[in-house]
């Protein structure tokens, strides 16, 4: 590829992402993702080496999950932090949902 092909995607590039930085759903993607990494404690998990959950075999020799959410106060697993961090973030879903469903509803009928 040649440097005038290069600057020409790179123009593209920038054109398409400033269209795509001025709408508010992609600010909104955007914080949710964040939200959701800061408090599912996702950097925690990766730099500590946390599992998921808590396995145990049971007398047959299968591995199961045998705590989802830790007893301790002063840990967690990795997947108890996804999991409500998830819940969290379905929740604010379902609030601007309810918030919305007249503007639904009146233009569905």
């Amino acid at each position: 590829m040649t440097f005038l092909g290069i600057v020409t995607l790179l123009l593209f590039a920038i054109k398409y992402i400033r269209m795509a930085l001025l709408r508010p759903e992609t600010w909104f993607v955007i914080a949710m993702l964040t939200f959701f990494i800061c408090t599912g404690g996702v950097v925690y998990s990766i730099i500590h080496g946390v599992p998921w959950f808590k396995f145990d075999r049971n007398e047959y020799g299968q591995v199961y999950v045998a705590e989802y959410f830790m007893r301790g106060q002063r840990g967690q697993w990795a997947g108890e932090g996804y999991i409500v961090s998830a819940l969290t973030v379905l929740t604010g879903f379902v609030l601007i949902f309810i918030s919305r469903v007249n503007n639904f509803i009146t233009k569905s009928f």
